[in-house]
């Protein structure tokens, strides 16, 4: 699959999702623990599917011109990463234990993992 399809794939992907996720909050309660299941699974999709393209485009700006391509998987990741720590920020707000510390620590361990990950590819 080409980079241009796959983002593609991925915007028609977000659409969809979003779509998904505000019909189901409009019908569907969230009280019960499915309802909050399917609602943070309905939203980790659409924020993977809005992240990476965004995440590619920034690549791509920032390393368009160097040796390192932005590359659909590492775009992908990089949205895997930034949904991790949108929903985990999240899941704590409702769990009332969210705090401001929780929030910088997450996007720490967020940071930590991509650094770690890209040290390890050269």
């Amino acid at each position: 699959m080409h980079h241009r399809t796959a983002i593609w794939v991925l915007v028609g992907m977000a659409v969809v999702a979003w779509g998904g996720v505000l019909v189901f909050t409009r019908f569907v309660p969230p009280a019960t623990p499915f309802a909050f299941l399917v609602l943070f699974l309905m939203l980790g999709i659409a924020l993977i599917s809005t992240f990476s393209p965004v995440a590619y485009a920034i690549g791509n700006w920032l390393f368009g011109t160097r040796r390192r391509k932005t590359t659909i998987r590492s775009a992908i990741r990089q949205g895997v990463l930034l949904t991790i720590a949108v929903l985990l920020n999240l899941f704590f707000r409702a769990a009332d234990s969210w705090n401001l510390l929780m929030a910088v620590v997450v996007f720490v361990v967020v940071i930590v993992i991509e650094v770690l990950i890209l040290a390890r590819k050269r």
